[in-house]
């Protein structure tokens, strides 16, 4: 059985115990080291840092950007940044199908406009958040426009953009970032 909501959905999946964590190369002082963890999380969640910061909904799936600190090992206490993808458990109730995100760590260093997107889902279940750094720009909207001419936008709110959609999408995909009169300030392909 599932979660009874689907922002339960997204704290059990936070709740969740650290998992065994394998380094792929040897760990350097100050610097993450690339690994693989199984049979749970990455990392230990202060669910009492947990902040719901934008939600977005497709039929019955939904996707939801979350911030929160988390201990790692080695490297501490980081804020952290997910975009969780959340649909209806086989079972009954809800669970989350996947996540993206990472430490916060581009968005008061960047020097030109752009989005750190994460996600996944494609074809059929695509859903992709990230936090949006505007280098100075006024980004309204990003818009990504997939291979097979699927399009989707949203707005810039809250420095976030989160996407879903029922539609199947082809890759690559553009990442346009918007003005208010929806011209183009800089695009990019993710995705690949």
């Amino acid at each position: 059985m599932g979660s009874p909501t689907p922002e339960q959905a997204v704290i059990d999946e936070l709740r969740r115990p650290p998992g065994r964590i394998t380094d792929l190369a040897e760990p350097q002082p100050g610097a993450p080291t690339p690994s693989i963890v199984t049979g749970g999380l990455g990392f230990v969640t202060d669910l009492g840092t947990l902040s719901f910061v934008k939600h977005r909904q497709a039929g019955g799936r939904h996707v939801f950007y979350v911030t929160f600190a988390a201990d790692h090992p080695g490297l501490g206490l980081l804020e952290m940044r997910y975009a969780y993808r959340v649909e209806p458990a086989p079972t009954g109730g809800w669970r989350t199908f996947g996540g993206a995100g990472g430490a916060r760590t581009v968005s008061g260093r960047a020097t030109q406009p752009g989005v750190n997107l994460g996600g996944g889902g494609w074809p059929d279940r695509f859903y992709a958040g990230g936090e949006i750094y505007r280098a100075g720009a006024d980004i309204s909207q990003v818009e990504l426009r997939f291979a097979n001419g699927v399009t989707l936008r949203d707005d810039a709110d809250a420095d976030v953009a989160l996407f879903i959609t029922e539609s199947a999408v082809q890759l690559p995909v553009t990442v346009a970032l918007l003005d208010q009169a929806g011209n183009e300030i800089r695009s990019e392909t993710a995705f690949r």
